[in-house]
């Protein structure tokens, strides 16, 4: 379990890391995700088939009634990790998908140090809730 916390600290670390420094917006005010001119954000080819794949194993673990969470969030790890190391986006979008990024992360890891099925379940529930809340900014 030990190990799985560093992982996931780890993979902060480098979520925050991973893009280029200077392109990060200093102003922490600010952490709502907002629309582009009421328009959907672009995200590159590249990231969006592990976006597409996580958010497709949860639904498929809610409609098969599986009961291995812990086996949901370390395939879910790995597709976060996948997803930063693919980053490549720039400017306002890179920012903005940060801000929906930074907290669906933290579900993620939420979810691997469940100590039973009621936080599990709360926690699959709320990544649930985070895919959709990427569909509402990003496309």
């Amino acid at each position: 379990m030990n190990r799985i916390l560093l992982s996931l600290g780890i993979l902060l670390t480098i979520a925050l890391s991973s893009c280029d420094s200077n392109e990060h917006n200093t102003d922490t005010t600010s952490d709502k995700i907002t629309l582009n001119d009421g328009k959907l954000w672009l995200v590159n080819e590249e990231m969006k088939p592990h976006i597409e794949i996580a958010e497709d194993m949860v639904k498929i673990y809610l409609e098969d009634g599986d009961t291995d969470y812990q086996g949901l969030g370390e395939r879910l790890d790995h597709q976060n990790k996948e997803l930063i190391s693919s980053c490549t986006m720039e400017g306002e979008s890179h920012e903005q998908l940060h801000h929906w990024l930074h907290p669906h992360l933290e579900l993620t890891s939420n979810l691997i140090a469940a100590k039973n099925d009621e936080e599990a379940n709360k926690a699959i529930a709320e990544l649930k809730a985070s895919f959709e809340m990427y569909h509402q900014y990003f496309e």
